[in-house]
């Protein structure tokens, strides 16, 4: 699955929502932030409170 290797092999990872940053930071930090254990969800998560 994609999020495994992303999980495994990115040192940070960013978003970019209308040009912007939206979240830049370890997939650790990530997981913090949106309170769940697992990057597909946390990712989910993020993107939904953007909504």
């Amino acid at each position: 699955h994609i999020m495994d290797f992303v999980e495994t092999m990115a040192d940070e990872i960013v978003f970019l929502l209308e040009g912007d940053i939206y979240f830049r930071g370890t997939v650790d930090e990530l997981k913090k932030k949106s309170d769940r254990n697992d990057l597909e969800h946390a990712i989910a998560t993020l993107l939904s409170e953007k909504e």
